[in-house]
């Protein structure tokens, strides 16, 4: 199932930052904490993970917290990216330029290029700076 949301890129911060603290403070609470992280198996080196060693044995109820910090991760890295691609667009005044420039008398080919290059949808792979679709795993959250 996919769902169709519009967020402004502040809307995608405050989610990413709403799942780092859903990790530490819900689902790290019977994990290994340190400074604001939460440590699952995998995320140190073995020969050097002071909180795993080298051989994880998460017990019952870590096991299931861990999966559930993976899938957390999982989607929070995929807003990230979202967020990337938002910060990659051109600022919509230098779009409304590009507009300006090409409506002048003696207006250039090139402005009006660079305007169409800019225009992103979900039709040619890219992202509106208006709507992203944001897809949601069936096991998240619980």
């Amino acid at each position: 199932m996919e769902i169709d949301l519009r967020l402004r890129p502040e809307d995608l911060v405050t989610l990413i930052d709403a799942l780092d603290a859903y990790e530490y403070w819900q689902l790290g609470d019977v994990l290994p904490r340190n400074n604001g992280e939460v440590f699952i198996p995998g995320d140190l080196p073995p020969d050097c993970d002071r909180y795993w060693g080298a051989v994880p044995k998460p017990d019952e109820l870590q096991q299931e917290a861990i999966e559930q910090v993976k899938v957390c991760r999982a989607l929070a890295d995929e807003l990230r990216l979202l967020l990337d691609e938002t910060r990659k667009m051109p600022d919509p005044k230098v779009e409304r330029a590009f507009r300006r420039a090409k409506d002048r008398p003696g207006g250039s080919g090139q402005a009006t290029a660079a305007a169409k290059d800019w225009k992103r949808s979900p039709d040619n792979g890219c992202f509106s700076s208006q709507v992203i679709a944001i897809g949601r795993s069936p096991t998240w959250p619980r």
